[in-house]
């Protein structure tokens, strides 16, 4: 195949892929910057409680990085209990989160930020708690 033919298929190959795809600022609909923020994970893993986090959201708000784009605190890994709750329901670990974690999402949007937690689509996290499967 030469150059001319292999430029023609690349040129056919990008206009068939939908607009969205290529982002634009002049699109409303696409964020300005990827998702940005603090998840435990890397620095902590299974090292947290309730205060890493309230802290954490504390002082990135202090701080301006939250003003700056850096306005998600994400869960991650080992905020649950190792055992279901009767009904079958994941339930967070009482002694690392004693207020409960809608108290904790509460208090992280009530300081501006987006809260996200993690689970496992299979039977166990990489910590070893239970995943969400069945």
């Amino acid at each position: 195949m030469n150059q001319g033919t292999k430029s023609i298929l690349l040129a056919a190959t990008l206009a068939a892929i939908p607009w969205q795809v290529y982002g634009s600022i002049e699109q409303s609909s696409l964020l300005p910057t990827p998702p940005m923020g603090f998840n435990n994970w890397a620095r902590f893993m299974c090292d947290l409680n309730e205060t890493l986090f309230t802290e954490t959201a504390d002082a990135m708000a202090a701080n301006g990085l939250r003003d700056a784009g850096y306005n998600r605190i994400n869960l991650d890994d080992c905020w649950m209990a190792y055992q279901r709750s009767d009904n079958g329901s994941l339930q967070w670990n009482t002694t690392k989160f004693p207020h409960g974690l809608p108290w904790l999402a509460k208090y992280v949007k009530a300081k501006g930020f987006h809260f996200g937690i993690y689970e496992d689509s299979g039977n166990m996290t990489c910590g070893g708690y239970p995943g969400s499967y069945n």
